[in-house]
């Protein structure tokens, strides 16, 4: 019997994908092969009221995972949106990130939108890479945060692990509380308070963590706190106040 082919990303470059024609996925088999995703700042309110999140470092920088369990297929009102974007991904690229694609023969293959016109990227894929580019600010956001944090020392490790990243770490709530009032202060001016508390309240989901086996729709789930919508919907707005993209960080 032979194997399944493992499916995995790569960088989207013309060498590679000039010829090649993507589609999007029926439905979210897909994520049998995505263990876990990155969470953007624009995003941590609508992730943080479905699914746990946990801070993880890669190469000495901090970002925000939210690991895909494999057990029950629940839906979600919000999906993350790297899996909205799939068969489009982000790789990391010596301390930035370019575009890439999974190699899915589901979604890449000769049939299908074309991903080159001539060398360049195909003009129906210029809304793809924009949403990239907010995408990525956001990660910026919470890759200061997540140091900002590690230093005050309030992330703890936890129990499990992530089997793409290692060890994830949490909000040691002991530990926020015990903070002086100048730290506390500096952390809230930056946003980085405000993430502790999303970080511990999206605990709150992991109950209803799963990876959706079909396209997602509104199910019925646990009533959201007005207070906790509103003060998530504030931190994403204070979150993305200003944050830079670097040149280039896209380029294909």
């Amino acid at each position: 019997m032979t194997s399944p082919v493992a499916i995995m990303p790569r960088p989207l470059t013309h060498k590679d994908c000039a010829g090649l024609h993507w589609r999007s996925p029926s439905d979210f088999g897909f994520v049998d092969h995505v263990p876990s995703v990155l969470v953007g700042a624009s995003e941590l309110s609508s992730v943080t009221l479905e699914m746990p999140w946990y801070f993880a470092q890669a190469n000495g920088k901090w970002h925000a995972l939210a690991p895909l369990c494999s057990d029950a297929g629940l839906k979600f009102n919000h999906v993350p949106f790297l899996l909205r974007m799939y068969p489009f991904t982000l790789l990391p690229d010596t301390g930035s990130f370019v575009l890439g694609i999974w190699q899915d023969p589901d979604c890449i293959g000769e049939t299908g939108h074309p991903i080159y016109d001539g060398a360049q990227l195909h003009p129906r894929l210029e809304p793809v890479a924009n949403a990239f580019s907010r995408f990525v600010k956001g990660l910026d956001a919470l890759r200061k945060i997540g140091a900002a944090l590690h230093e005050a020392g309030i992330l703890q490790p936890t129990p499990q692990q992530a089997s793409d990243t290692g060890q994830l770490f949490q909000t040691d709530e002991d530990a926020l509380r015990a903070l002086p009032a100048d730290t506390l202060s500096e952390l809230a001016k930056s946003g980085a308070l405000g993430a502790a508390y999303a970080q511990l309240l999206s605990r709150t989901q992991l109950k209803r963590t799963a990876r959706p086996k079909v396209a997602s729709q509104p199910q019925n789930t646990p009533v959201t706190r007005e207070e906790d919508r509103a003060f998530l919907d504030a931190l994403t707005d204070d979150l993305l106040e200003g944050a830079e993209l670097k040149p280039g960080a896209l380029a294909p």
